[in-house]
């Protein structure tokens, strides 16, 4: 009978550690889901953080973009004012030995 009772109370300690382990195995899923949970939320947070700094350095960009085109095209009509300015001094120049030419002939 002593064989008896000792496979009842190893079948009883299996049952109880079988519950024990389920226990154990929930409580394990639940702790990893909520962590799982606050990871996502840092990540979801964290990539938002990421997208409004791409968006307020995209616009800085554009800005001092805008400010470089903008020098940049000064300083291209600034050149064409001289190319032109110097053309038309040559032009002048050129009419007035035309016409020192033309009054010294008469």
């Amino acid at each position: 009978m002593k064989v008896a009772e000792l496979k009842q109370v190893v079948d009883a300690n299996a049952v109880e550690m079988r519950a024990g382990f389920a226990d154990v195995r929930a409580e394990m899923r639940e702790g990893f889901a909520n962590v799982r949970e606050e990871l996502r939320g840092e990540i979801r947070d964290s990539a938002e953080q990421l997208r409004r700094e791409i968006r307020q350095s995209a616009e800085e960009t554009r800005h001092h973009m805008g400010v470089l085109l903008e020098h940049l095209m000064d300083k291209v009509v600034l050149v064409a004012e001289t190319a032109v300015e110097a053309k038309i001094d040559q032009k002048i120049a050129a009419s007035e030995v035309r016409l020192e030419r033309k009054f010294r002939r008469r």
